[in-house]
């Protein structure tokens, strides 16, 4: 065991370190969840599927700068509750009080603590151990332990919460995680403007035979139905303005499928 886990050790980056947590934890088996990533589930937990913003999590994510950290961790506490309940899964009220969840003999546990430890397993058994769901039922069942050893001592409590930001912030920093959500930002951005500019271009194009084909037909009305014919016309003139606006020249054979197509189009719009 202690080779497997030294080789696992070399590995680097969030899908490694999400299989190695799944493989001792739960054996060999693979769920959809643990394929997508560790990364994955954490830089869209405040998202639904289409990418917007989950109504669940809106409250806690909108009001979390600026907070103590109890306050942070009390919006963070009610957003897992809020979404689990909205999966369809028991919250915080009821996990902490199931029937017939004595700790085991030997297990320093309450019976409250007890049974969200066997909540969130089958939790993690469900959704699998990155899941959202997991992560979620997870913070719930750790926070509580910790509420209860500093119960009564809130400077206490904020000095746990604040080494518990710190860990996450600085962790994330040196595995990456904060340059790669920059570089997901920069790519999304990058494709939409190139999306934009690969539109801008096309339209230059049909623009530039369009204006060839429309000053031919005027001159040669009898062309206006011969694609083919056309295209043989205009094709030096389209290609030299093509390379004056640095865009790649036309062969013949696609020239006349562009103008077929513009004959199509002014056949629709006089029909």
């Amino acid at each position: 065991m202690s080779e497997k886990k030294g080789d696992l050790s070399q590995k680097s980056g969030a899908y490694e370190r999400a299989e190695q947590t799944f493989e001792y934890s739960f054996g060999t088996e693979r769920r959809v969840a643990e394929v997508r990533g560790l990364r994955s589930n954490l830089s869209r937990v405040f998202y639904d599927a289409s990418g917007k913003i989950n109504v669940h999590l809106t409250a806690a994510q909108s009001s979390l700068d600026g907070k103590e950290p109890v306050d942070k961790y009390l919006k963070l506490f009610e957003a897992a509750d809020r979404f689990l309940r909205a999966k369809g899964e028991m919250g915080y009220s009821e996990a902490s009080s199931l029937l017939g969840t004595e700790p085991l003999e030997g297990m320093s546990l309450s019976p409250e603590e007890f049974s969200l430890l066997l909540w969130q397993s089958q939790i993690v058994q469900k959704y699998g151990s990155v899941s959202q769901e997991a992560l979620a039922a997870r913070f719930i069942w750790l926070s509580e332990g910790i509420s209860r050893l500093a119960a009564e001592n809130e400077k206490q409590l904020s000095s746990i919460f604040s080494f518990s930001e710190a860990w996450h912030e600085w962790q994330s920093e040196i595995e990456g995680e904060h340059l790669a959500a920059v570089q997901s930002t920069n790519a999304r951005s990058n494709l939409r403007k190139s999306g934009s500019a690969r539109t801008a271009k096309k339209d230059l194009r049909l623009s530039i035979v369009a204006e060839c084909a429309m000053r031919l037909w005027q001159d040669k009305p009898l062309y206006r139905r011969n694609a083919s014919g056309t295209a043989a016309c205009i094709l030096g003139e389209v290609n030299e303005k093509m390379r004056s606006a640095s865009l790649n020249a036309y062969t013949e054979g696609t020239l006349v499928k562009k103008v077929g197509d513009l004959i199509r189009l002014q056949q629709a719009q006089t029909s």
